[in-house]
């Protein structure tokens, strides 16, 4: 762990100016202590396969920030996420503020609770005051919405 923590330290201290996601020789890092660098083919290729990684995330949040632009753009909001859910399940509005543990108020619930936090960026304090419920509680119904989103293929549309 010390050796990942001297190669970042060293980074930071290297000009990247003509390539960002320049490759270490580990013969270039000096660790403490010159502790031996174990696997040094594998030591050796970590900043690009990092780099590769760091794409990636970039990618995906810059598409997810996309999509939450235009939903709300296009006027969604914890409400309208609400109204949907409810017709999509086939309760009413007040459902969601109930106490049960019924089927369907928690698909709801969960619904709502993983398209407002992981669809539009709310904050799962918001959605629990929406709700009425605890930050812990909603955290467990995002994920079970985003394993009922999965399963029954359900998507937020922009219309």
């Amino acid at each position: 762990m010390n050796v990942y923590k001297t190669l970042l330290e060293q980074m930071s201290n290297t000009d990247f100016s003509e390539d960002p996601f320049t490759i270490m020789n580990s013969s270039e890092i000096n660790t403490p202590n010159n502790d031996k660098v174990q696997d040094e083919k594998e030591f050796t290729l970590l900043p690009e396969k990092e780099a590769k990684l760091f794409r990636v995330i970039q990618k995906n949040y810059t598409r997810q920030q996309e999509r939450k632009h235009i939903l709300q753009k296009s006027g969604w909001d914890i409400d309208r996420i609400a109204v949907y859910v409810c017709e999509l399940v086939g309760i009413e509005k007040d459902g969601l503020l109930k106490r049960s543990h019924n089927d369907k108020y928690t698909e709801a619930k969960a619904l709502l609770s993983h398209w407002s936090y992981r669809e539009l960026g709310i904050p799962m304090t918001t959605i629990g005051k929406y709700l009425e419920l605890s930050n812990s509680v909603v955290s467990r119904l995002a994920e079970r919405g985003r394993q009922i989103t999965v399963k029954k293929k359900l998507i937020l549309n922009s219309e």
